[in-house]
C-alpha cells in the first residue's frame, strides 16, 4: 500500500501544512508562498527547494510511488498535479469534514451557529461574551462543555472546520484554545457586510468615510468606538468601522 502525504493549501493565507506518512513536514522554506511557486523547484538567497514533488520522494526515503489527500482549491491541485506531469501519484478524495459556521457580535453579545447548515441551539451562551463560552461551565442547571466540546458532541468527530464571522480580536482568542483536529477560518461576510455599508452612502458620505478612517485610524489607539457609539467594546478594527458608520449616518438622519 502506498503510503499517505497529506497538504493542506489555504490560498487566502498562503498558509500550507504536510504530512507525510503521518509525521509533520517542515514548510519553513514555502512559508508565505502561493502554490504555482513552491510546485516547482527554486533557489532563492541560501533557500533551495526542490520542488513539491521532489522533496516529497526525498522525505519518503526515495520512494516515488504515493497517495495525495489535498484540502484546498481546485484550481491550486490542478497546479500541483501539472508540476508533477506524468509521476506515479495517486489522488485520494477525502471526504468533506463537518463545516460550523459562528457567527459573533461582540457589541450585542449575540452567537449564531449552524452545524452543516443546521441552526445550533445557543441559548446556553445567549448574552455571554466569547471569553465565557470558549471554555467549559456549569451555573444553576445550566452546563455547557465548551466550544469545542460542544461541536464534537454534534458532529461526532472531533475533526471539524469552522469559519468565523466576527472581530479579528474574537478569532484570535478562539485560535488560541483551537484544538489541533481543528481548522478555522474567518468568515468573509464582516468585510462583504462593510462595503456594503459604505457603498450605500451617498458620493459626500463616502468621502467623509473615507477621509474619518485616513486622518484618525492611523492613531487609533488613542480613540474608543465608545467615542462614537456611546458604549465602550473594545478597539477592534471592526467597532471602530461600526462606529464611524454610526457616526455619518447620524449625520445624515433628519433632526
Amino acid at each position: 500500500m502506498s503510503k499517505i502525504v497529506k497538504v493542506m493549501y489555504n490560498a487566502d493565507t498562503l498558509e500550507t501544512t504536510i504530512t507525510v506518512d503521518g509525521e509533520p513536514f517542515d514548510t519553513s522554506r514555502i512559508s508565505g508562498r502561493e502554490i504555482a511557486d513552491w510546485a516547482y523547484p527554486f533557489m532563492m538567497r541560501k533557500i533551495k527547494w526542490n520542488g513539491f514533488y521532489d522533496e516529497i520522494v526525498e522525505a519518503l526515503g526515495g520512494e516515488k510511488k504515493f497517495s495525495l489527500v489535498f484540502e484546498g482549491a481546485e484550481e491550486a491541485l490542478a497546479e500541483l498535479q501539472e508540476a508533477w506531469e506524468d509521476a506515479p501519484v495517486t489522488i485520494v478524495k477525502e471526504e468533506a469534514k463537518p463545516s460550523v459556521v459562528i457567527t459573533y457580535d461582540e457589541d450585542e453579545l449575540i452567537t449564531e451557529i449552524t452545524i452543516d447548515g443546521e441552526p445550533f441551539d445557543t441559548s446556553r451562551i445567549s448574552g455571554k461574551e466569547i471569553e465565557d463560552w470558549m471554555y467549559p461551565f456549569m451555573m444553576r442547571k445550566v452546563k455547557w462543555d465548551g466550544i469545542f466540546e460542544e461541536m464534537a458532541k454534534v458532529v461526532g468527530s472531533q475533526e471539524y472546520t469552522i469559519q468565523f464571522s466576527g472581530s479579528n480580536a474574537a478569532m484570535n482568542e478562539l485560535m488560541e484554545e483551537c484544538p489541533e483536529t481543528v481548522a478555522i477560518q474567518k468568515s468573509k461576510g464582516n468585510a462583504s457586510k462593510r462595503a456594503g455599508a459604505v457603498n450605500s452612502f451617498k458620493e459626500e458620505e463616502r468621502e467623509a468615510f473615507e477621509l474619518i478612517r485616513k486622518y484618525i485610524k492611523p492613531d487609533f489607539e488613542d480613540y474608543n468606538a465608545s467615542d462614537f457609539v456611546g458604549e465602550k467594546k473594545g478597539n477592534t478594527e471592526d467597532s471602530f468601522d461600526l462606529a464611524v458608520m454610526n457616526l455619518l449616518n447620524s449625520y445624515s438622519s433628519p433632526s
